[in-house]
């Protein structure tokens, strides 16, 4: 009965890190359209176009964030995920 409990926390975490990236993002987005480029870091995001940058439920940590505001801005941000995959998001 253990490994199954471990299989569904695994999926709840999983899910939980797809949609905070995807908030993250979404409140990337909005930032972009109000100042022109992407923040340095995600705390710039707060409280304006998110309340609070969430953690990774797995190992608990923040979400790796990496904006290039060079000539092509663009950002991207990964998580590691329990099955030992990394899920990303980047900039459309």
């Amino acid at each position: 009965m253990m490994v199954r409990s471990f299989e569904f926390q695994s999926t709840i975490d999983t899910s939980k890190i797809k949609v905070d990236l995807q908030q993250i993002r979404a409140a990337l987005e909005m930032y972009l359209v109000d100042n022109g480029s992407y923040p340095d870091n995600l705390d710039q995001l707060v409280p304006v176009y998110i309340p609070y940058i969430p953690t990774s439920p797995y190992k608990n940590y923040e979400y790796n964030y990496e904006p290039y505001n060079g000539l092509t801005m663009t950002y991207t941000i990964t998580a590691d995920l329990p099955d030992g995959t990394t899920y990303q998001v980047s900039s459309p």
